[in-house]
């Protein structure tokens, strides 16, 4: 239980951190799937179109986003939108 409680502050804290580096941009979206190589998730964050939870879309342009290799070895592509 106490590596669980570490676990989630240890991601609260890097989710904290993480908002100061994207200024102006107050809500992250985890994008479905993930990517076998960076090139690939960079390329999707470029120039994809995605669906927000509540249907609304975002185009090229309308948001920051970051690739962060996961523990996994891949790679997952988060959205920042205001």
């Amino acid at each position: 239980m106490k590596k669980l409680v570490t676990t989630a502050l240890i991601a609260v804290g890097v989710v904290a951190a993480m908002g100061t580096a994207h200024a102006g941009k107050d809500t992250e979206w985890q994008v479905d799937g993930s990517y076998a190589t960076e090139a690939a998730c960079d390329a999707d964050g470029q120039d994809g179109t995605f669906t927000r939870p509540d249907g609304s879309q975002l185009t090229p342009g309308d948001d920051e986003y970051e690739c962060k290799q996961g523990n996994d070895n891949l790679w997952y592509l988060s959205i920042w939108t205001d």
